[in-house]
């Protein structure tokens, strides 16, 4: 096991290494982000931005999401769906490729929950490709409000 391991982490190029490294830093810094309330929902990337590339390079993007996810695997700590999806909102962002935040939500057993994940082309890339038949997404900006208490 820690031989394939070792054998994919040597095979990476050095872009993927490179990618590896940044999600590495950038992962503590949304995660203090998020719990401080430095970073608010407000400031969640909701929309898409960037210039879309051809969905033909689906390859390309899904391989940045799978990259991003071993990375937050192999944190100290455990890491979010959120903390993780805003992270590779910031890596596709960084190579122009046109991403989405997603979040949904469900009742399950009387108890709310909530997940992110992201889309390119209206397609998740660091999760299931049916997660939004489970989780309802939420569209449009989540206002301020909707997280403080009454």
């Amino acid at each position: 096991m820690l031989d394939v391991k070792l054998s994919r982490l040597l095979s990476l190029n050095a872009s993927q290494w490179w990618l590896v490294l940044t999600t590495a830093m950038l992962i503590p810094v949304y995660w203090l982000g998020v719990r401080s309330g430095v970073y608010r929902p407000t400031d969640w990337p909701l929309g898409a931005a960037g210039d879309a590339r051809p969905l033909g390079e689906r390859e390309e993007v899904v391989h940045i999401g799978a990259l991003v996810n071993a990375t937050a695997r192999h944190m100290p700590w455990p890491v979010t769906c959120l903390v993780r999806s805003l992270v590779l909102v910031s890596q596709l962002r960084r190579r122009k490729i046109a991403s989405r935040l997603r979040i949904g939500v469900r009742m399950a057993g009387g108890e709310f929950k909530a997940h992110a994940w992201v889309e390119h082309g209206a397609v998740p890339v660091n999760d299931r490709a049916d997660i939004a038949q489970e989780f309802l997404p939420i569209d449009g900006a989540l206002p301020g409000r909707a997280f403080s208490s009454p």
